[in-house]
């Protein structure tokens, strides 16, 4: 495994979360909050099906990116491997011709866009990345050769076809066979019987990635700056610490109560 495809974060997490005895209970916590989710996707569909607008409405169901509870310790969601680049994206409404069927075919968020103008009849454009996922949605079965891509850095790219999903860093690259090994947990790509499909794969990524210059807060206009400010003690950083709690905007001066996470008892803004 490449030393940066684990990201340092998520190692000293699951070092806080094994030292802790907190493993089992992250996990329910994270299962409760998709049921949750799901429960509210529910009121959502139920609204829908009591107005009039249900028989010429398109559902699209899509989610930020995976996960990760502990495998390969890591936590979070900041890796190129499945768990965390996996997503579903599901399609109901009219024009949806395989209803509650399952497709294995690979597809990327960009292709979403492409395919709600196609249902809704609207002229194609040739300046979008996506591809309509219609024929899909017709018969998920269909011949399908578009691969998806992965990016969260230059030098860090991975592509996922129907078998393989190839990934390539500044230090070293993975090749994983979802075939025999969904999991993720043999690395193929020293392997020389591999090479063909590393090429292969390879030549699909991005061949000029983009290097834009990280725009530094201080050099932000005034107006624009004082949107990414923070309150005085808070950080960048997730945790309990940055939490304002689910209050309305206060007046300045004002004191109201902070999330029962926060020490402090009370936040003067």
């Amino acid at each position: 495994m490449p030393g940066s495809a684990p990201t340092e974060r998520g190692l000293e997490d699951h070092e806080l979360v094994t030292a802790t005895g907190q493993w089992r209970r992250a996990v329910a916590a994270y299962l409760a909050c998709i049921n949750f989710a799901d429960a509210n996707v529910g009121r959502v569909l139920k609204a829908l099906d009591e107005g009039p607008h249900a028989q010429n409405t398109v559902i699209v169901l899509w989610t930020d990116h995976g996960w990760q509870l502990g495998e390969k310790n890591q936590w979070r969601k900041y890796t190129l491997w499945e768990r965390s680049c996996r997503v579903p994206i599901i399609f109901a409404g009219p024009g949806i011709e395989a209803k509650g069927e399952f497709c294995d075919r690979t597809a990327e968020l960009l292709d979403i866009y492409p395919t709600l103008a196609d249902l809704a009849g609207l002229p194609g454009r040739e300046d979008l990345d996506g591809e309509s996922l219609r024929p899909l949605l017709e018969n998920p079965e269909a011949e399908w050769d578009h691969p998806a891509i992965t990016s969260d850095a230059p030098d860090r790219s991975s592509i996922r076809t129907e078998r393989w999903r190839y990934t390539t860093y500044s230090d070293g690259e993975e090749l994983y066979d979802h075939d025999n090994d969904p999991n993720e947990w043999r690395n193929l790509a020293s392997l020389p019987e591999h090479a063909e499909t590393k090429q292969r794969l390879r030549a699909l990524l991005p061949r000029n990635p983009s290097r834009k210059k990280v725009l530094q807060v201080a050099d932000q206009p005034e107006e624009e700056r004082r949107l990414t400010e923070l309150l005085p003690g808070r950080s960048h950083r997730a945790g309990a610490a940055n939490d304002v709690g689910l209050y309305p905007a206060p007046l300045h001066g004002t004191t109201v109560p902070c999330a029962t996470a926060q020490p402090d008892g009370c936040e003067r803004y």
